[in-house]
């Protein structure tokens, strides 16, 4: 009885021994881990990071819906055109709201499509309806910028701005611009700001591409937009 008390008390203090030892120990993680030869290892060393540039997100404009005050006459593109001029949107002195299309639904109801412009130049997502519900109008909703100002001199020619900006990319020089459509200027909000914009279709070549529409930045050339061409 007594030796087998003794073999559990042997016992107990072999593992209480092997417990501490264990417990000594650092883990794999941790900073203190020895080398072979017993001295302290290294710190790790940090690598410097080089600073992310990111590309600056386009602001769409906000939804509106005003309502008309009195619902006035109006009859025609003309009389859509004045009426909108007169209503407080806070557009800025070098913008507007220019009605282009109308169209008819089977209820009495005339729609006066707007597209903004700033200086003459299409502002990127700024879009309106007038309604003119049985002759008179009821609201104007839709979504456009308020208080734009910007240059409106474009710095680069448009295939140059985009070669600029392909080769922020790291994209081979010898990759050469090639535009399939007549680019046109464009004012594109980010949340930087206003810019000016160059919209366009273009292919590069060595190894020829298919298609792709780019809107790039006319004065700091960068890639706002990129997307293929649908082919038919």
């Amino acid at each position: 009885m007594r030796k087998g008390i003794l073999a559990v008390l042997i016992l107990v203090l072999v593992a209480a021994v092997y417990w501490q030892q264990s417990s000594d120990q650092p883990d794999d993680g941790g900073a203190a881990t020895a080398t072979d030869s017993g001295k302290p290892a290294e710190p790790p060393v940090v690598q410097d990071t080089k600073p992310v540039t990111t590309t600056p997100q386009g602001q769409l404009p906000p939804l509106r819906d005003i309502p008309i005050d009195g619902q006035p006459e109006v009859a025609n593109p003309q009389q859509a055109q004045d009426l909108v001029d007169q209503q407080a949107l806070n557009l800025g002195p070098d913008a507007s709201l220019r009605v282009s299309t109308s169209t008819a639904d089977d209820y009495g109801t005339t729609y006066y499509q707007l597209e903004q412009t700033y200086k003459g130049i299409p502002v990127f997502g700024a879009q309106a309806l007038l309604e003119v519900t049985h002759g008179r109008a009821e609201r104007l909703n839709g979504a456009w910028q308020e208080a734009l100002e910007l240059d409106i001199e474009p710095r680069y020619p448009a295939a140059e701005a985009l070669r600029l900006a392909l080769d922020q990319r790291g994209v081979p020089a010898e990759r050469t611009v090639t535009t399939l459509t007549e680019p046109s200027l464009v004012v594109f909000v980010t949340d930087q700001g206003p810019s000016l914009c160059w919209r366009m279709t273009a292919t590069l070549s060595h190894p020829q591409s298919m298609p792709e529409r780019y809107l790039v930045d006319a004065h700091t050339p960068t890639i706002y937009h990129q997307e293929p061409v649908l082919q038919r």
